[in-house]
C-alpha cells in the first residue's frame, strides 16, 4: 500500500526530471556596440550547459549592415572554460556588422540563440583615428652639425713685377756706362790730340751699343711692370653651411 504513493510521486517528477535534463546551453554576451575600421576584430560568448553536457558546434553568424547573406564562423574555446570566441575576417571590417550567436549541446538540445538573423545584435564602423603629425624638424639650436667648408686656392701667383726691377736697374747700368765712355772718349781725346778722332770714334760705337742696351732693357721693364702684378698671397676663399631654424645658411669668406 505504501508503494502506491511513491509511484505516484515519482511519475509526477519524471516530466520536471526530463524537462530539466532537455535544457539548452545558456548564453551570455556584452554586445559590441562599435568598432574600429580595418582593425582585428574579435566576437565573444560564455556558453554553458545546466545539465553539465558538452556545447557541440557553436557559431557566431555575421554579416554587413545592409547585405543578406550571413557568414558562419566557428566558435573556438579560450582558454578560460565556457569562453568562446570567433574572428571577424577582415573583409567585414571596413563596413558596420550585424551578427549573432547560435549552440547546442551534444545531446542535441537547442539551438540556444542570442539575437537571430531577422535581429541581429549591430556594431558600428567607426573611422580610425588620423596619424599623429610627424615631429617638426630638429631647430639648429638643438642640433649641431659640423659645417661644410670649401676652401678654393688660386693654383699658381700671377707673375711678379720684380723681373721689371731687373730690367730697369740693367738699363739704368748700360746708360751710366755708356755716359761713362762718352766722357773717358772726351778726356783721351784731350791727351793725346794727334788720335782724337779715332778715338773718338771708336768710343762713341761702345757708347752707341750701351745706349740702345739701355733703351731696350728700359722698355721691357716698363712693358713688364705693366703687365704683372705686384706678388701677393695666394687667394683662399671658404663656403660654410650652418644649420638654424627652418634652414641653412650658407656663410661665404676668404681672402681675394
Amino acid at each position: 500500500m505504501k508503494a502506491a504513493p511513491l509511484l505516484a510521486l515519482a511519475l509526477a517528477l519524471a516530466p520536471a526530471v526530463a524537462a530539466a535534463e532537455d535544457q539548452p546551453p545558456l548564453l551570455d554576451h556584452s554586445p559590441l556596440r562599435e568598432f574600429t575600421q580595418g582593425q582585428p576584430l574579435t566576437l565573444r560568448v560564455t556558453i554553458t550547459s545546466p545539465t553539465g553536457r558538452k556545447i557541440f558546434d557553436p557559431k557566431a553568424f555575421v554579416r554587413n549592415a545592409g547585405t543578406e547573406t550571413f557568414t558562419p564562423l566557428k566558435l573556438i574555446e579560450t582558454s578560460q572554460r565556457g569562453v568562446f570566441q570567433a574572428s571577424v575576417p577582415k573583409g567585414l571590417s571596413f563596413e558596420s556588422i550585424e551578427y549573432y550567436f547560435e549552440a547546442f549541446d551534444e545531446d542535441g538540445n537547442g539551438p540556444s540563440r542570442i539575437a537571430s538573423s531577422k535581429s541581429p545584435l549591430k556594431a558600428k564602423m567607426l573611422e580610425p583615428p588620423p596619424e599623429p603629425d610627424k615631429p617638426a624638424a630638429a631647430s639648429g639650436a638643438e642640433v649641431r652639425k659640423a659645417p661644410q667648408v670649401l676652401v678654393l686656392r688660386e693654383s699658381e701667383p700671377k707673375a711678379a713685377r720684380p723681373l721689371a726691377y731687373v730690367l730697369g736697374g740693367l738699363g739704368l747700368a748700360t746708360g751710366g756706362i755708356g755716359g761713362f765712355l762718352g766722357v773717358k772718349a772726351l778726356i783721351d781725346s784731350q791727351k793725346e790730340p794727334e788720335h782724337a778722332a779715332q778715338i773718338r770714334a771708336t768710343t762713341a760705337f761702345y757708347a752707341d751699343i750701351c745706349y740702345g742696351a739701355t733703351a731696350v732693357l728700359l722698355l721691357g721693364g716698363v712693358v713688364t711692370y705693366f703687365l704683372t702684378e705686384p706678388e701677393k698671397a695666394p687667394a683662399s676663399a671658404s663656403f660654410n653651411l650652418l644649420p638654424t631654424r627652418g634652414g641653412a645658411a650658407a656663410v661665404v669668406s676668404g681672402r681675394f
